[in-house]
């Protein structure tokens, strides 16, 4: 009876912003007013509430209420309190602790809109740092007094979004890129990456593709704090801290204890397609530079090279930074890098990322020519169905592997190359140092001569001349895009041709106008008649 007595006392009263905001108006302003606190965090946990602007001013009203409330006692932190007052206070932070829950409730839940939900994160971050300033014990052992079981609570709510919600609406992305702003903070990362070793665990429960997406956006929008970054920007904190800035300590050991622990869990997960594709780029541009031990990535990067397509071109990023950093030496990658050279690589977005990479494993010296051969006949072959621009790009890389390995070179004439039907080119060969490549010759380059876009039959015809002694900047065509050829053909100028008539002069052509426009206008049944009305016809 009482239960229905106070709900409908909050519906009366509670039943505009205005009467809203009165209520926390009134609390700060008298202590006999205390009991406002109650209603609006009934009215923000009744299940009856589906009105998002009422919602949305409750959650700023209490807001405002908690500030308010624990700022006080702050103030007043060395006075002598009675029991009265100790009690009141206590009244005060139980009704906190009864409001927080709820804020995540709001902030999960799909009856209300973004803006709401994004309200509700807010305030929930705004609030746990009211606590960390005014409540947390001054004697803590910790430098920082961020409430962290809160926060990992915030971070589990936003990454357990619905499927259906997840796939139907952008909400999730924007709750994620809004918490971004809050991890880009050096504190806030840092408890972010401890936090997530606990949260990418998976003991019982498998983690669903949406929530395991939704981890994965939440690191590669967090910050991996560094000494520099910390020592050019010691202010960039938003929790207080008992330390002028972040100790050494939490840098060389507990942030890299915190990546290693996360990847741990992340690589044991059962990934999708999807999901394996963002972790590898996750894992390259973030993750693997911070590895206490990256030559442990060996297995998960080899298994993913097997996948094919861009899955296998991150994978091959990843093996190539380990040879390069780490001295690791994989078996068959060059195979490997050979076999993702296939008309469908060139529809990914990811195709420059993969001439970039094959100029940088190419760029030695010491390969075998065979092998040399083979990607450049290869390329040759996988360029005459290619795109305008794919072909430039192709014809660019295949002209610096020749200026490279001069002894390659000889496949630009080799009379014992034969031609289309008797290439002894074996293009289903796995292993390119046995495709006879050497023993070809490149007639794929000298077909690209009749290309329909002069740029390509213009960029083809390098095998004519001496090769150049520097070789070209891929970077220049990497980029290039449909409306930079197209653009670049229109503004050629053409050459004046011999004409076997002569051309008409402006009054001729004026006359030959209006006369089409009256015989056009008399078939339609409106002849026109003035000539000040011929150009508007």
């Amino acid at each position: 009876m009482y239960y229905f007595r106070f709900n409908t006392m909050i519906s009366t009263v509670l039943n505009s912003s205005t009467s809203i905001f009165k209520l926390a108006e009134d609390f700060v302003q008298s202590r006999k007013n205390a009991n406002n606190l109650a209603l609006l965090v009934e009215f923000l946990a009744s299940k009856s509430n589906v009105n998002s602007k009422l919602t949305n001013c409750s959650i700023l009203a209490l807001q405002t209420i908690f500030t308010h409330a624990l700022s006080e006692r702050s103030n007043r932190r060395g006075e002598d309190f009675g029991e009265a007052e100790n009690k009141y206070h206590e009244w005060i932070f139980s009704k906190y602790e009864e409001a927080i829950p709820l804020l995540l409730n709001v902030l999960k839940g799909t009856k209300h809109p973004y803006s709401v939900r994004e309200q509700a994160m807010v305030t929930y971050v705004n609030l746990i740092k009211l606590e960390s300033l005014y409540v947390n014990k001054p004697d803590s052992k910790d430098v920082f007094c961020l409430p962290k079981l809160k926060y990992y609570n915030l971070l589990k709510t936003v990454v357990s979004s619905k499927k259906a919600e997840s796939r139907k609406s952008k909400v999730q992305a924007k709750l994620l890129n809004r918490l971004s702003e809050f991890t880009a903070l050096h504190d806030v990362a840092l408890q972010t990456w401890v936090s997530c070793v606990t949260l990418t665990k998976c003991d019982k429960k498998v983690p669903t593709e949406t929530k395991m997406s939704n981890i994965l956006q939440l690191l590669k929008t967090t910050a991996i704090p560094s000494l520099s970054a910390r020592d050019k920007n010691p202010d960039q904190l938003i929790f207080p801290n008992r330390a002028k800035k972040i100790p050494r300590k939490f840098f060389s050991k507990k942030l890299p204890h915190a990546i290693d622990g996360v990847w741990d869990n992340i690589k044991k997960w059962h990934h999708t397609e999807s999901t394996l594709h963002e972790t590898l780029l996750l894992l390259i541009e973030k993750i693997m530079d911070n590895l206490s031990q990256p030559k442990m990535l060996t297995d998960f990067l080899m298994t993913s090279l097997n996948y094919g397509g861009a899955l296998s071109l991150l994978s091959l990023q990843g093996i190539f930074n380990l040879i390069q950093k780490h001295n690791i030496e994989y078996p068959d990658v060059y195979s490997k890098l050979y076999s993702l050279f296939t008309p469908d690589i060139l529809r990914t977005k990811y195709k420059q990322r993969l001439f970039f990479l094959s100029d940088l494993f190419l760029s030695s010296t010491h390969i075998p020519e065979s092998l040399v051969a083979a990607f450049a006949k290869r390329l040759s072959r996988l360029a005459l169905t290619a795109s305008t621009t794919d072909a430039l790009i192709i014809i660019r890389f295949v002209g610096n592997l020749l200026i490279r390995h001069k002894s390659v070179q000889k496949m630009i004439h080799n009379p014992d190359g034969g031609y289309v039907e008797c290439d002894p080119y074996v293009e289903d060969e796995a292993d390119p140092c046995n495709s006879k490549a050497i023993h070809s010759c490149l007639w794929e380059l000298k077909s690209l001569q009749n290309h329909l876009v002069p740029g390509v039959a213009i960029a083809a015809r390098f095998i004519d001349d001496k090769l150049p002694t520097v070789e070209w900047d891929l970077a220049d065509v990497l980029e290039t895009k449909y409306c930079e050829v197209f653009e670049k053909e229109m503004n050629k100028k053409a050459k004046d041709i011999t004409l076997n008539f002569i051309p008409p002069t402006d009054e001729v052509l004026e006359k030959l106008k209006r006369t089409w426009l009256v015989h056009v206008g008399t078939k339609l049944g409106s002849p026109l008649k003035k000539d000040n009305n011929l150009n508007h016809g």
